[in-house]
C-alpha cells in the first residue's frame, strides 16, 4: 500500500507500470508452484519457461527502480514518514541507502564468479577466457559413472574437428552412440558440428515430437551398435540415411565389443574407414552402388 501511494504520489503513470510487471513476475512464479504443463518431465520446463519471463519483468522493473533508488533518503523519508527534516539527513540516508545496495549486489555477484569456477571443476579444468567451446577437451577427461573407465577427450576433440572440416561436404547423418543425460558427453557430435543424428537430446525430442517414436530410434541405435548382423545394421543405418558411424570412447563403453567389431570388418565391402585416432574412429557408409557383396553374419 505504501508503495502504491508513492507511485501514485510521484509518478503515476510510470510507477503503476513498474508496479505492474513486478506484481506479473511475482504472479508467475506463484503460478508455475501450482499449474504444470501437460506432458513436462518433472515441471522442470514450466519453471525454466515461465521463470525466464518473470525474470526479464524484474529486471526491466529493477532497471527502473535503481535509477529511482538514487533520492533513497526521499523514498525513506515518504515510507517512513518524517526523515526529510535536513538536507545533511537526506544526504547522509542516500549514501547509506546506495552503499547498502551496493553491498547486496556485491554480494549477490560472488556467485556468478566462484560458482562456476567451483562448477567446471565438477567434471573439467577450468580454463582462461576463450570463445572456443573445444578449448576444454585438449586436456579433460572424465569418469564414467557406471565402473571406472574414463574418457580422455583429445581424441573426441581431433575427431570433431574433423567432421567440421571440408573433409566432409553438406550435412550427412552421422550416428553416434545414446549415452546417459547428463551423465556423458551425451549427442556430441551433434552438439559441436551441427550434423544431424539418429537421436539428438532425448529429452526435448520426447517432449516435441512424441516419445513413441524417439524411443524407437534410441532402440535402433542401440541395436545397430549392438547386432552382429550385418544385415540388421546396414538396414536401420540405411533407414536413417546415415552416411558416418562414430565410435569412440561413449560407444565403446555402452556396447559391447562384438557389436562394435563389424564396423571394421565391414570396412572394403560396405564401409570406409574415413578417419582414425587412438580413441575415435569414423566409418564412411559407402552408397549402395559402391557396395560389395558381404559376407552373411549369424
Amino acid at each position: 500500500v505504501l508503495a502504491w501511494k508513492w507511485a501514485s504520489e510521484r509518478e503515476e503513470t510510470f510507477g503503476a507500470f513498474v508496479l505492474l510487471m513486478l506484481a506479473m513476475a511475482l504472479s508467475i512464479g506463484i503460478a508455475v508452484e501450482l499449474i504444470t504443463i501437460k506432458g513436462d518431465i518433472s515441471r522442470m520446463n514450466t519453471v525454466f519457461k515461465f521463470y525466464l519471463q518473470a525474470w526479464w519483468l524484474m529486471a526491466a522493473a529493477s532497471a527502473y527502480l535503481l535509477w529511482r533508488m538514487r533520492f533513497g533518503a526521499e523514498f525513506i523519508g515518504r515510507l517512513r514518514g518524517g526523515l526529510q527534516q535536513a538536507t545533511f539527513r537526506r544526504r547522509f540516508l542516500g549514501v547509506a541507502w546506495m552503499g547498502m545496495l551496493a553491498l547486496l549486489v556485491f554480494g549477490s555477484s560472488i556467485y556468478t564468479v566462484g560458482g562456476t569456477r567451483d562448477r567446471l571443476r565438477d567434471r573439467f579444468e577450468v580454463l582462461p577466457l576463450t570463445l572456443d567451446g573445444l578449448a576444454y577437451m585438449e586436456s579433460a577427461s572424465y569418469t564414467f559413472d557406471q565402473g571406472n573407465a574414463t574418457d580422455t577427450l583429445a581424441g573426441e576433440r581431433d575427431a570433431i574437428e574433423w567432421l567440421r572440416s571440408d573433409a566432409v561436404s553438406g550435412s550427412p547423418v552421422v550416428l553416434e552412440g545414446h549415452g546417459q543425460l547428463y551423465r556423458s558427453l551425451h549427442t556430441r557430435v551433434a552438439i559441436y558440428t551441427g550434423l544431424p543424428t539418429v537421436i539428438g537430446w532425448d529429452n526435448h525430442q520426447s517432449q516435441q515430437r512424441g516419445g513413441a517414436g524417439v524411443a524407437a530410434r534410441i532402440r535402433d541405435v542401440q541395436r545397430i551398435y549392438t547386432t552382429t548382423a550385418w544385415d540388421v545394421a546396414l538396414e536401420l543405418m540405411d533407414k536413417y540415411g546415415v552416411e558416418y558411424v562414430y565410435v569412440g570412447d561413449i560407444e565403446r563403453h555402452y556396447y559391447p565389443d562384438r557389436g562394435l567389431d563389424k564396423f571394421a570388418e565391414m570396412v572394403g565391402t560396405h564401409l570406409e574407414l574415413a578417419y582414425s585416432n587412438p580413441t575415435v574412429d569414423i566409418y564412411r557408409v559407402l552408397p549402395p552402388a559402391l557396395r560389395l557383396e558381404a559376407p552373411i553374419t549369424p
